[in-house]
């Protein structure tokens, strides 16, 4: 993988590839640097309030059963 930060003269782009990459399907994004804010990252924006809902009781109540189930496997001797 390469990352680079550049900056282009003009309106074009011309990017030198490794010998490695020849012949293979890139994968190419670009931004600019000031479209990034602290704001943007998920982890900043993330809460978990935002799940609540997501699953139905039913489910939640399987999930549960599933978590003490695993839990109590852990304190058993194999």
């Amino acid at each position: 993988m390469v990352r680079t930060i550049i900056e282009p003269k003009g309106d074009q782009l011309i990017i030198p590839l490794a010998p490695e990459y020849k012949g293979k399907k890139l994968e190419v994004i670009y931004y600019s640097l000031d479209e990034i804010t602290e704001d943007n990252t998920p982890s900043s924006s993330f809460s978990f309030s935002k799940l609540r809902g997501i699953i139905s009781g039913d489910e939640a109540n399987q999930l549960q059963e599933y978590i003490q189930k695993s839990r109590s496997e852990w304190d058993s001797h194999i």
